[in-house]
């Protein structure tokens, strides 16, 4: 009786004991308590397994649990790709982001749909660009189903204790393509029994925008927006980086961002005194925030670039200035399969007093690699059960972009490379959108290598994806008939190579990349084309038809056009989208100044060929000093077109011989021609036209330019220097530009 009375008491005041509080966070592959997420991303270009569209973060009981969530699966398909949570503890570490260095990274990994492995690793580096300064701390605890994945990361382990302030950024990866989150603080919140330890609070983006170019007295010169993320968050102050002098006046503080949205402000510039053609430059560097309620310190993530204006008018000369305007003519080329920051897209040159170079990237210029690493599944090289770190071929992860000249065409005296042997090389290494090194250097004849130059100035703009520069003339020398070629690698050793092109003269309102015709010539390269297109009035006979070709776009049309010089043909499709209608009356025609002696009337060495809609006659004309006249011999019996209304736009396809287009059959290296494009829409009466400002047809010197590249094919230069793999990266998290 006495057991069984104790028994009853002791089922009570175990009844009656309030239950163990279930932990808020676990690493189980559940995710309920990061619903709704704390932190929003929006959608990208990325291919959605690495496209981040949430995370979370949150402490509890000694432990960091991070979250983050993707548009799609996670680690899909064999190609590893990583999500990485990168965390300062204080003070400097690993430039692992612009903005943002890391003292550790957490890493998860895996390839085929699956959660491969995790590594804990600790820089213990003193050079922020030194990848291989981490060293492995072990594993930990991870869990992923589908699009989320939720860790665990031990406190004591990285050094965090109760009270230490830090931040960390999530970010994900498939080899150079990355997204990544908002830079959020930690350790701020008051701790609670029974409760998170601490949920992050505020995340403050911060996208810069330039306004103007030119201002006369106070003005607005940037716009910033700002969007808060997890709570509400109040700015009280600014700090800027300023050159070439002036008054800055800030927007009024303070200034509340509602989590969610987003405010924007304006940064004028008063230049006082300052005389017309001083050059100013002005861009956030520090933002002091907090959240509100609560008072928790918030780091800003920037992106965007500062803004820069002349007093005055903007200098017609050539100035390295980052504002890019005065390169109106450019090389377009093609888009290859390269990460984005040294995939080329257009150059240009033009010599004043100095050298100037422009280029543009697919994506920002300099933007080079988180991590120089890949990890490698195992059976390719990687081991037997787990993936390995590829040794990486340098360890700071920068690209690298080289400028080479030839100043010299008569002699061989330098570097073989791209067709051009060059004697002077221009040299700029960075990462994360700021320049590490640059370098000049001249050839050295007797140790036939690159030896360093120094006395000459080398000046530096780049702002996102477009890069100019200028070196002093005297680095150079005599030159004759100069040529230069770009070319970009990154620390994977992949990248893209322009053709050598000659370095032309030319000023702000008409850069040159070839011989001037008119006031604004336009130049296209005649490629080399992977197939031989079917002359039918369909420029995508086949998908890929005319793979390999240029293309351009005006308002009014766009056109392919490449070469084929096992045949010696030049193939052009023309589709003119202004002309809507069918009209038999209706036409499209090619202009060829075969040896580029422009002119005010057409010349015996000049060539129009014509076609109408619905038609296969092709009208062949040359030059007689005067007018046009009938071609007879003198144009090849080969030159065809045909004309054709698709249902919705008018075509005019046409092949023909190089010996109408350059004046051979075997055109040298470079060799240009004059090129323009005229269609005529006989319902409006209206020309439509390319390759200057004012096209006109009698008027060879009104016309644009077609060159032959120097060599088959800049891609497959860039395949046997640089090697070749395919990637996309982010704009959204943007580096801050360079000031």
């Amino acid at each position: 009786m006495l057991f069984s009375i104790i028994g009853v008491a002791l089922l009570g005041f175990l009844l009656s004991a309030p239950p163990t509080p279930r932990a808020p966070f676990a690493v189980d592959g559940d995710f309920h308590e990061w619903q709704p997420a704390m932190y929003t991303a929006p959608a990208s270009a990325l291919p959605s397994s690495v496209d981040l569209t949430a995370y979370g973060v949150g402490e509890y009981s000694g432990k960091l649990f991070v979250y983050a969530h993707t548009a799609g699966h996670l680690f899909v398909g064999p190609d590893p790709s990583s999500i990485y949570v990168f965390v300062n503890t204080g003070g400097s570490g690993y430039a692992a982001l612009p903005g943002f260095d890391a003292n550790w990274v957490a890493e998860l990994y895996g390839w085929n749909g699956a959660l491969q492995g995790t590594s804990l690793r600790h820089w213990a580096g003193t050079d922020r660009d030194n990848a291989s300064a981490f060293e492995r701390r072990g594993d930990f605890r991870a869990a992923v189903v589908n699009d989320s994945a939720e860790v665990s990361l031990d406190e004591s382990t990285m050094g965090i204790d109760s009270s230490a302030e830090f931040s960390l950024v999530v970010a994900t990866r498939a080899d150079a393509g990355i997204d990544t989150g908002d830079i959020i603080v930690g350790k701020q919140g008051a701790l609670t029994p029974g409760t998170p330890e601490f949920v992050m609070p505020g995340g403050l983006e911060v996208v810069q925008e330039p306004l103007a170019d030119s201002i006369t007295a106070t003005a607005a010169v940037l716009r910033v927006t700002f969007r808060a993320q997890g709570a509400d968050v109040t700015v009280s102050d600014f700090a800027y980086d300023q050159t070439g002098g002036g008054t800055v006046r800030p927007p009024a503080t303070p200034i509340t961002i509602p989590r969610g949205s987003e405010v924007a402000a304006t940064f004028s510039v008063d230049p006082g005194s300052l005389v017309p053609g001083s050059f100013l430059t002005m861009r956030l560097a520090g933002v002091a925030a907090r959240t509100s309620p609560g008072g928790a310190r918030v780091v800003p993530t920037f992106s965007g670039s500062g803004g820069r204006a002349y007093v005055g008018p903007v200098p017609t000369s050539k100035v390295v200035d980052g504002l890019f305007d005065d390169w109106s003519m450019v090389q377009l080329l093609p888009t290859d399969p390269v990460p984005p920051s040294v995939d080329l897209r257009q150059s240009a040159t033009s010599i004043q007093t100095d050298a100037f170079f422009y280029l543009e990237t697919q994506g920002d210029v300099l933007a080079g690699a988180v991590l120089p690493e890949k990890r490698v599944p195992p059976g390719n090289g990687g081991g037997t059960s787990s993936s390995a770190v590829v040794a990486i071929k340098r360890t700071t992860g920068e690209d690298l972009l080289r400028i080479y000249v030839d100043t010299d065409d008569r002699d061989t005296v330098g570097q073989a490379i791209g067709g051009l042997v060059a004697n002077r090389l221009l040299e700029v290494r960075g990462r994360l959108g700021r320049i590490t090194s640059t370098a000049m250097f001249a050839w050295d004849t007797a140790g036939r290598d690159w030896a360093p130059t120094s006395g000459f100035t080398f000046d530096i703009a780049f702002v996102g994806s477009q890069f100019e520069a200028s070196a002093q003339a005297g680095f150079f020398g005599t030159m004759n008939n100069p040529r230069v070629l770009f070319a970009t690698t990154d620390w994977a050793g992949r990248g893209d190579a322009t053709a050598a092109t000659g370095l032309r003269s030319g000023t702000r309102s008409g850069p040159g990349i070839a011989p001037l015709h008119g006031p604004n010539p336009l130049t296209i390269l005649a490629t080399p084309l992977t197939n031989i297109p079917s002359i039918d009035g369909n420029c995508a006979t086949t998908s890929t038809e005319y793979d390999g070709a240029s293309t351009d776009t005006t308002a009014d049309l766009t056109f392919q056009l490449g070469r084929r010089s096992d045949s010696q043909y030049l193939f052009v499709c023309l589709e003119v989208t202004a002309d809507t209608t069918n009209n038999t009356l209706d036409w499209g025609e090619l202009l060829f100044d075969t040896n580029h002696l422009g002119g005010s009337a057409p010349q015996p060495d000049d060539r129009r060929f014509q076609v109408a809609s619905n038609s296969t006659n092709l009208t062949r004309q040359k030059g007689n000093g005067t007018a046009w006249v009938d071609c007879g011999t003198d144009c090849d019996g080969g030159d065809i077109a045909q004309g054709n209304y698709s249902g919705t736009d008018q075509i005019y396809e046409f092949r023909i011989r190089f010996s109408d287009v350059w004046g051979n059959n075997t055109p040298s290296d470079n060799q240009t021609a004059g090129f323009a494009i005229v269609a005529y829409d006989s319902d409006t009466a209206t020309n439509y036209s390319w390759g200057n400002d004012n096209v006109d047809e009698n008027v060879p010197d009104t016309w644009g330019h077609l060159e032959i590249p120097e060599f088959p094919s800049t891609l497959a230069m860039a395949a046997v220097t640089f090697g070749i793999l395919g990637v996309v990266r982010r704009r959204r998290r943007g580096r801050a530009a360079n000031p």
